[in-house]
């Protein structure tokens, strides 16, 4: 991969891969997708319409800790890994994650193949809609895994950190907070789905979509990247904890920020989620939703 697609794969690469064994393509939805004037399930539009080859995978139920207080949080690395094997994954696979919509739940998904040491994963540039635009070959119906029989190898990286290392950085400023949300929630004017509005104190805002082209759906440059977060006052040099409602867009300012040369970079899994419905934890503005 060139450095400007660092982590990233392009439609074309991809559709002259597809037919390579070690290539293992997930359609990684979550939630509802906009169709046709009605919102349907991630399932049911993936059956409607996929990348030749593509599994759907089921992040709440497959790759999310059952026993967390939160959604989506990250199971421990052993389990991790062995959902992977389940999902065909092995060490010598080129995994490719796409979505419908938000990049939030491909890089998600990067990052937790991340977190057990897993390198050759990639997210689709311009996901589902550029491949679309683009006239690319889609199918409809259901894939299975090929699951692995083999144990998939687990280095453990700290990728998803908790409560009390964003406090720390609350109270030491020991590392730089990052509310990956709009403007709005992070100044508290939009109504929340949380128990207050706002953001963590001290954190600074930088919004997922700033690292998107609207216009293509694809990531802008490392080198946009970069001049983006030193615009805010980050230093590169200090370690990076990013955040939103549920760990999903915040992985998309953690990718970002990765991309551009910035190697100490985390994700505060349960985010706002945890944070904004406990009061005894410091929120500025902190007013009710």
């Amino acid at each position: 991969m060139t450095a400007a697609n660092r982590f990233l794969i392009t439609t074309e690469t991809l559709e002259h891969r597809l037919t390579e064994k070690s290539v293992v393509l997930f359609d990684v939805t979550s939630g509802a997708v906009p169709i046709e004037g009605r919102e349907i399930a991630a399932s049911e539009a993936h059956a409607r319409q996929h990348i030749p080859g593509a599994v759907w995978v089921d992040q709440a139920k497959t790759l999310s800790d059952a026993t967390a207080a939160f959604g989506y949080m990250a199971p421990q690395p052993a389990q991790l890994a062995k959902a992977f094997a389940a999902l065909g994954v092995t060490a010598e696979s080129t995994v490719v994650l796409y979505s419908a919509g938000s990049y939030g739940w491909a890089t998600r998904v990067w990052w937790l193949l991340r977190s057990i040491g897993f390198e050759q994963a990639y997210v689709l540039d311009g996901g589902l809609q550029k491949w679309l635009a683009e006239g690319r070959e889609v199918e409809q119906g259901v894939s299975t895994p090929n699951a692995s029989t083999s144990v998939l190898p687990v280095t453990a990286r700290e990728v998803f950190v908790g409560r009390e290392r964003v406090f720390a950085a609350v109270q030491t400023n020991n590392a730089t907070i990052v509310d990956a949300l709009s403007l709005a929630q992070f100044d508290g004017t939009a109504p929340g789905k949380h128990a207050r509005r706002g953001h963590i104190l001290h954190a600074v805002n930088l919004p997922a979509s700033g690292f998107i082209d609207a216009a293509t759906n694809t990531f802008k440059s490392p080198e946009y990247a970069a001049d983006l977060i030193a615009s805010t006052g980050i230093a590169g040099d200090r370690p990076l904890i990013a955040y939103c409602g549920a760990g999903v867009a915040a992985s998309i300012d953690a990718f970002a920020a990765l991309r551009a040369g910035l190697d100490r970079v985390f994700i505060y899994d349960a985010s706002l989620a945890e944070w904004a419905n406990d009061a005894s934890l410091p929120m500025e503005p902190g007013s009710p939703s």
